[in-house]
């Protein structure tokens, strides 16, 4: 039952926006993975990182090269993986059978099934790279062929599908979607990797990046590419990502792969850097992306596959400060997020569990009842932007602000109960109990909530019945003050 000043909220505002994980835990949490890169010098041990991603419920990786620690502390964590073939070693694996054989056997037999691999990306921005250069296009498809192969000899062709990553570069023609085409040196190297992918299986992987659209095209709208924009009845496409992966879907279409499906094996924002980097708008397009990816492009609807860029700013990435920063965590020894969607289903758990134990100990026709309830999102909604609340009556998945202990040390989550205070009241009165005891019983079960939920114990709670006289005395002080012209500056927080 805390007050906080404006200054107090900016300042909690602040804090929220140093973190961008918004990871849903909704109906696109199947659909839904994350990329993690490893070039920084700052980042967590491999063992922690993948305990970040259990502890958000976050059951897709994508790895860009083999690395046994990451391989050792995945083992038995039940996440996929996409694992990336380097650039470097294309050549060799195109032109070898066994140096392809070799690859699998240390990279992947060894480690499956307690890592669960999900797909093999042969190289990844080469057709072409971001630059442009084509150079390494040609070993691309022979080596996928190779790591089939070997894939097959193992007997995992079912479980581990062999593919590419392209950018959206690839194309020639992108506007209309339903016009869009291989660049034609682009198609001299994607004919054959698009009859490989229909023969096999196999998506083909695309880095779709709205941000980079809309970075080099002034026409691009920022609306557009954040998926903010208001819905226009001209046209069937509201957003920039699913006229991207649309353009890419019908140049698949034109090289004979009508049937390929699309996995984005990238997409994300950066929170700082060139032109519509912000931490603001990364978490909008970051959200908007996992709300929207469920519901698939109009030309082809149902969810796709996505994986967001990426769990950590990488300080030693080459490129500028945009490149350095697309992650949606801070690297801290804790790795502990600013913000994380807790998992409903645990929530439900709790409330299903509490409902048995009041049937058990009270069992009256009511408490009897099986729980039917659903979840709603608090009318008091805290917006991190604008450092304020607002009453919203909107349903969604309930979240918890989670606060890390080494940048604030003081507060760790924050609860408006102030809904409750008339209820409270009301339910004393039936009972003939004191509110004041009434008002600790319900905070008791607040935090045998949180702590069902594994959320950390609050370090401070504020009361309003703890402060009576302070605020009967400035609410005192007020009126006389007004009464002389002056008025009350400070708030009592």
């Amino acid at each position: 039952m805390a007050s906080f000043s404006t200054a107090n909220l900016s300042m909690v505002a602040t804090m929220l926006l140093l973190g961008l994980l918004l990871v849903s835990l909704g109906k696109g949490a199947q659909s839904i993975g994350v990329c993690y890169g490893m070039l920084g010098n700052n980042l967590p041990d491999p063992q922690e990182v993948v305990n970040l991603y259990k502890s958000n419920n976050i059951n897709r990786m994508r790895l860009y090269y083999p690395d046994d620690k990451a391989f050792s502390a995945l083992k038995g964590s039940n996440i996929d993986v996409i694992l990336d073939v380097p650039r470097e070693a294309l050549q060799d694996l195109a032109s070898d059978k066994s140096a392809a054989a070799h690859w699998v056997e240390i990279n992947i037999r060894r480690h499956w099934p307690d890592v669960k691999f999900r797909y093999i990306t042969v190289g990844n921005e080469v057709i072409p790279t971001p630059s442009g250069d084509y150079s390494l296009a040609q070993y691309v498809h022979p080596a996928m062929e190779n790591i089939h192969e070997a894939i097959s000899s193992a007997g995992l062709q079912d479980s581990i599908k062999v593919s590419t990553a392209v950018l959206l570069r690839v194309l020639g023609k992108s506007d209309p979607p339903s016009e869009g085409s291989f660049a034609n040196e682009a198609n001299n190297y994607m004919g054959p990797i698009v009859v490989f992918l229909a023969r096999t299986g196999a998506p083909l992987l695309a880095n779709v990046y709205p941000y980079f659209a809309y970075l080099g095209d002034p026409g691009v709208n920022l609306e557009f590419a954040l998926f903010t924009s208001a819905p226009d009845g001209r046209s069937q496409y509201q957003n920039l990502f699913d006229s991207m992966v649309d353009a890419l879907y019908s140049a698949l279409e034109k090289a004979g792969g009508p049937n390929v499906k699309i996995v984005v094996s990238e997409s994300g924002w950066p929170s700082l850097g060139d032109k519509g980097a912000s931490k603001e708008n990364a978490q909008t397009y970051n959200s908007n992306l996992i709300k929207h990816v469920p519901q698939g492009t109009p030309k082809r609807p149902g969810e796709i596959e996505t994986y967001i860029f990426a769990m950590f700013n990488e300080n030693n990435k080459d490129g500028g400060e945009t490149e350095k920063n697309f992650g949606l965590f801070y690297p801290s020894s804790r790795c502990t997020p600013f913000i994380s969607v807790m998992d409903p289903n645990k929530i439900i758990h709790n409330l299903q569990r509490k409902m048995l134990h009041k049937a058990q100990t009270h069992p009256t026709e009511e408490n009897r009842a099986p729980f039917s309830g659903r979840l709603l999102q608090s009318q008091h909604e805290f917006d991190p932007f604008s450092g304020r609340f607002s009453r919203r009556s909107t349903r969604s998945t309930p979240f918890l602000v989670v606060f890390s202990r080494r940048i604030c040390p003081f507060l760790l989550y924050l609860c408006n109960r102030e809904s409750k205070k008339e209820e409270i009241i009301r339910r004393a009165n039936e009972l003939g109990e004191d509110p004041i005891h009434l008002s600790g019983r319900f905070c008791d079960e607040f935090h045998d909530d949180m702590a069902s939920l594994q959320c950390i114990p609050p370090t401070s709670e504020p009361r309003v019945s703890d402060h009576m006289s302070q605020i009967i005395d400035m609410i005192t002080q007020t009126g006389k003050r007004e009464e002389t012209g002056e008025f009350l500056t400070n708030r009592f927080v």
